[in-house]
């Protein structure tokens, strides 16, 4: 979690929203929207900083699956938007809002991802509970 927000820190401010100018990014807003845990496995690299309403740590892949599938699970997603993203040369910070179906609960959702060799990689998720 201190990387993430330390990343955030460091990263230029641009004014057009990242994931309006990439389809790779609307892939990861579009796969948390369907609470699809497969597709943002599949932007994963091969370790993932996760956060789910708690204490941060790495996972393999294989282990983000499970952590997500249940994250899903237990908060069925409604409705994603991206409120804000920095964006820098090898990179983005995308900060979302998201609504759930099963309770009135909003999550904000922090996402750092890299640009290397033409793709995106998922390299952190935070998940916590948004302030009323």
């Amino acid at each position: 979690m201190f990387i993430l927000l330390a990343s955030l820190a460091l990263l230029t401010s641009r004014s057009t929203s990242a994931q309006d100018r990439d389809p790779d990014l609307q892939q990861v807003t579009s796969a948390i929207v369907r609470g699809d845990e497969r597709a943002l496995i599949a932007m994963m690299s091969e370790r993932i900083e996760l956060a789910l309403l708690g204490a941060s740590r790495q996972y393999s892949k294989s282990q983000a699956t499970l952590v997500l599938r249940q994250f899903f699970r237990e908060h069925p997603p409604r409705a994603f938007r991206i409120v804000d993203s920095t964006r820098s040369e090898s990179g983005v910070f995308l900060e979302g809002v998201l609504h759930t179906r099963n309770s009135d609960q909003t999550y904000r959702i922090y996402l750092r991802l890299n640009h290397a060799g033409g793709a995106w990689t998922l390299r952190e998720l935070l998940v916590e509970r948004a302030e009323r």
